[in-house]
């Protein structure tokens, strides 16, 4: 009876050392895994692994030679998988990632002037324009803009104003515009192209039209454009079913439909 309580003692100790070496066996590999950078945890799971051989030299007359050299094995296998996570995590770090932007403090007076690594603007100017540039960067699209230029990746446009000196010693300032030159279409040639737009587009409005004005080549002020629509306003009282004031006008502006209001309510009640 006693051989068998022995027995059954012995039984159970090995498995819970068993038991004990593969759950240790887990945490180490989760430790190697996750904590490369952290010395502490590293070094703290180290003692737990030289705990658990202490532990296991206690019990050696429980197990057997060979689960013990087994066992032995993989703790000594498990130290150095510590120790050479440990030699990573104090190697020198990475090195210094790539500056492309930065804030030049030189002292002096205004605020200070932002340097973009002449590289990377050569190389993502190919990609994007300055304006996008800027939602990525920490400056704006004209720094973005002034940088390439004086880089040579940009060139310079022509000034927007010229100054020509006249005989009587007057200066004549004239204004170079870069946008397309306004349309000189006639009043009777725009509304022939609008109508037209309209026939095939009946739901376009002011932007679209505009749109499709520029695509045939003809660049239309905003203006001239909302003076070719006639809106009709109407105020209707809802109780007498009567069209108490009707109007055509050329815009759409609030001061517009609220003049019409009052003649409304003027007529009304008179």
């Amino acid at each position: 009876m006693l051989d068998l309580l022995a027995l059954l003692h012995s039984d159970t100790r090995l498995h819970n050392i068993c038991h004990a070496f593969w759950t240790l066996c887990d945490r180490v590999r989760t430790s190697i895994q996750t904590q490369m950078r952290d010395r502490e945890c590293l070094q703290e799971q180290k003692q737990e692994v030289l705990r658990f051989l202490r532990d296991l030299e206690q019990n050696r007359g429980s197990i057997s030679v060979a689960e013990y050299k087994a066992a032995t094995g993989g703790v000594t296998d498990m130290l150095s998988c510590l120790d050479e996570a440990a030699m990573r995590s104090a190697a020198p770090a990475d090195p210094t990632p790539l500056v492309v932007c930065e804030t030049v403090r030189t002292g002096q007076r205004g605020r200070p002037p932002i340097r973009i690594n002449r590289e990377f603007l050569g190389q993502a100017l190919t990609m994007r324009g300055p304006v996008r540039l800027s939602r990525t960067l920490p400056c704006s699209a004209r720094t973005i803009r002034r940088r390439a230029q004086e880089e040579g990746f940009l060139q310079r446009g022509a000034p927007v104003f010229t100054y020509t000196p006249n005989n009587n010693g007057t200066i004549t300032r004239t204004y170079r515009s870069t946008t397309a030159h306004v349309s000189t279409l006639s009043d009777e040639q725009l509304d022939a192209l609008v109508v037209s737009i309209l026939h095939h587009f009946p739901n376009f409005g002011r932007r679209m039209i505009a749109g499709s004005l520029s695509a045939r080549g003809h660049n239309v002020p905003r203006a001239h454009i909302i003076a070719l629509y006639v809106l009709f306003h109407a105020f209707v009282d809802g109780h007498l079913c009567l069209v108490t004031g009707i109007r055509a006008n050329n815009n759409n502006r609030g001061e517009t439909v609220l003049r019409l209001f009052h003649d409304a309510c003027t007529f009304i009640s008179e």
